[in-house]
């Protein structure tokens, strides 16, 4: 049984995926399975992967499109180890990435979770210096400590764990993960995971490239994102595994954030609504100023609405574009 198992979903996508693939190869650690789940059956796909003549790399093609979310978690759900990590097709790891967050597990049997840094980078593969460092100041990781993370929600709702940095036990995916959560699935098993209440392991060094392009998921389907993360947000709340309305801490915090954008987002759509709706149960959450101030735009006509939340939001997603992701 290897130690790990890496998961990389993809859709066609050869030039990122071949990067993705020889920064896995390049591991340190050796003893490693990956799973190169590909949503399209792609013959030049297949090709690639028989080229590589790895035994470690396993082509595994879906003989019908299962959809982004899908794909990932059946990958991750069928991993042979009792260790997985996902890497997306544009993204790729440092060398020492796996060797380092397995070692936290050898090292600290009762953690579920090791994870570390992302370093984003462009289209092209060059850094964002600047984004990563507004980034890592936003989320708190600039000053995280090496070492045994207590209380996941707090870097859950931070923004500092993300599941593209880090390393978790299969184990968690032995439950469904429900349709509802979609491409935010990633929140959905974090949020899992910190409901089981063992620690983490925090690694400060950069452990994945996570590439920043207009055709990443986030940019494409920004709404769909959302209203997933919203629905993973409320599943665990009636699963009572966080209780946001009892404790608005950063998770209910991250929660409103997401209601807002997403909000906004339905708005410019002309679905103002849905709009409504979204920020309607967002305030009875976790009421803030600008939900409200948002909902009660959402009752002028829709084309007013629109105007009034792309002037007001402007200034707001400028501010706030430092300290997002905007792939997934």
């Amino acid at each position: 049984m290897p130690t790990l198992t890496v998961v990389v979903p993809t859709y066609r996508r050869l030039g990122y995926l071949t990067e993705a693939l020889a920064s896995v190869r390049a591991q340190t650690l050796t003893d490693i399975e990956v799973l190169v789940c590909d949503n399209a059956a792609d013959p030049a796909t297949r090709r690639l992967v028989t080229e590589l003549g790895d035994p470690r790399v396993v082509y595994v093609p879906r003989p019908r499109d299962l959809g982004l979310a899908r794909n990932a978690l059946l990958g991750l759900a069928s991993a042979a180890s009792p260790l997985v990590t996902k890497l997306d097709d544009d993204d790729a790891m440092e060398p020492r990435t796996l060797a380092l967050l397995a070692a936290a597990f050898a090292r600290h049997p009762r953690i579920d979770v090791a994870f570390g840094r992302l370093r984003l980078v462009d289209h092209d593969g060059n850094d964002l210096a600047a984004r990563t460092s507004a980034l890592d100041r936003h989320s708190g990781r600039a000053l995280m400590p090496e070492g045994l993370v207590h209380g996941l929600d707090a870097v859950i709702g931070s923004g500092a764990m993300n599941l593209a940095c880090a390393v978790f036990r299969r184990e968690i995916l032995d439950d469904p993960v429900p349709d509802a959560v979609s491409t935010a699935y990633d929140l959905h098993l974090l949020l899992r995971l910190a409901a089981r209440g063992a620690p983490g392991w925090y690694a400060p060094g950069a452990v994945t490239r996570y590439r920043l392009h207009p055709d990443s998921d986030t940019n494409t389907g920004a709404v769909r994102q959302g209203l997933g993360a919203l629905a993973a947000y409320d599943l665990a709340e009636r699963e009572a595994r966080h209780d946001l309305r009892r404790r608005p801490d950063l998770l209910a915090t991250a929660r409103t954030h997401v209601a807002v954008r997403t909000a906004r987002g339905l708005i410019r759509a002309g679905e103002t609504g849905r709009a409504r709706q979204v920020l309607l149960q967002d305030l009875r959450h976790h009421p803030t100023a600008a939900a409200a101030r948002l909902t009660l735009g959402t009752f002028a006509p829709s084309s007013l609405a629109a105007r009034v939340s792309r002037a007001r939001g402007a200034a707001w997603e400028r501010r706030e574009a430092a300290h997002d992701l905007t792939d997934a």
